[in-house]
């Protein structure tokens, strides 16, 4: 009976040590999950346009509405919709640009400043030929600036949405102003296609103008012609077949 009383013991130790043993042993805690399994996939087409659109949103805070000629709202929202041309937050963009250009426009005619309000008219029908608040505004600006005698004549009065007066003293300085309107237009240009045909004092004022214009635009070749005339302007024409 002692023999076997031991030998009961003695498993029960054994049994009770490998017990322990499985108690004692450390648990590993599961790794934790990857980046990528928490974090959604995002492609970088999708990245490079909401870059864009985040540039173009700063910049229209900032009010760089079409300038400077790197860094400004309606060109980044531009380039978002080339990338992506299905981009609604591009779209609705372009349209708080215009927008922002005819709260310019109020705000300058609110503060009897014509001169600079028809500046960022002449502009903003560049960008946006069909819109329609701009058109109200070109013939409000219209009205009065033929109630002041000395800007009552045809050379001074805002040309249609294809007709785009320079201001002659300006260009004639070759001023940052123009070279922005200049390029401005260069751009529109080159997004449509249409012809131009310039309207200089001289050849070499005509000259210049294209010049700053092809800048712009890097290898796209600006097509039209040079006109001699007494009031600078240019004209833009349906594209050239």
């Amino acid at each position: 009976m002692a023999v076997v009383f031991r030998l009961r013991l003695s498993a029960c130790v054994l049994v009770v040590g490998v017990l322990a043993g499985c108690d004692t042993a450390p648990v590993k805690s599961p790794p934790p999950p990857s980046v990528a399994a928490i974090s959604p996939t995002i492609d970088k087409h999708t990245l490079f346009v909401n870059q864009l659109l985040d540039r173009a949103d700063t910049a229209l805070a900032m009010q760089h509405l079409s300038s400077p000629v790197t860094g400004n709202a309606y060109d980044l929202y531009q380039a978002a919709l080339r990338v992506e041309p299905s981009s609604q937050r591009a779209a609705e963009g372009l349209k708080k640009v215009a927008a922002a250009y005819s709260n310019l426009i109020d705000e300058c005619l609110r503060g009897r400043q014509l001169a600079a309000a028809t500046r960022h008219w002449q502009r903003a029908k560049i960008l946006f030929p069909a819109d329609a608040r701009l058109l109200a505004k070109g013939a409000e600006i219209n009205k009065l600036r033929a109630a002041i005698p000395s800007l009552a004549n045809p050379s001074s009065t805002i040309a249609g949405a294809n007709q785009i007066l320079l201001p002659a003293a300006e260009l004639k300085a070759k001023s940052k102003a123009v070279e922005v309107q200049l390029q401005a237009i260069a751009k529109r240009v080159q997004r449509t296609d249409e012809a131009v045909l310039i309207f200089a004092r001289n050849d070499v004022e005509g000259r210049w103008i294209y010049k700053v214009m092809r800048q712009a635009v890097g290898d796209y070749r600006i097509r039209g012609d040079i006109k001699i005339a007494g009031t600078p302007s240019i004209q833009l024409q349906q594209p050239i077949q």
